[in-house]
C-alpha cells in the first residue's frame, strides 16, 4: 500500500533545464520593488549580474532570508499572464 502511494506522489525536480528550452525572464515582488532575473537555458538564474544555481538561492540573494523560490518567482506564460513557476514543474 505505501508504496502504491509512493508511485502515484509526483516528483519533482530542481533543476529548471529540464522545464525550459529557451531564455525565460521571470520576476517577484519584495516590499513593493519589482525584481527581475532570467532563468538561462542551463537552468541557472542569472540576477543583478551574478548567477544562482536554483531559484531559492536567487531568492534569497534578494530576501536576505529563507526564501522557497519556486514559490517566489513567476514567468510570463503569455503577454501580461505572470505565474508562478512551480507550475514550469506541473506540465
Amino acid at each position: 500500500m505505501i508504496a502504491d502511494m509512493l508511485k502515484k506522489k509526483k516528483k519533482y525536480r530542481n533543476d529548471l533545464k529540464l522545464y525550459i528550452k529557451k531564455d525565460t525572464k521571470i520576476r517577484c515582488c519584495v516590499y513593493k520593488t519589482m525584481h527581475y532575473a532570467k532563468i538561462r537555458r542551463d537552468g541557472t538564474i542569472l540576477y543583478n549580474k551574478k548567477v544562482y544555481n536554483s531559484p531559492s538561492s536567487a531568492a534569497r540573494a534578494i530576501t536576505g532570508t529563507e526564501a522557497n523560490g519556486w514559490r517566489y518567482w513567476k514567468y510570463e506564460r503569455t503577454s501580461g499572464e505572470w505565474v508562478g513557476i512551480s507550475e514550469l514543474r506541473e506540465g
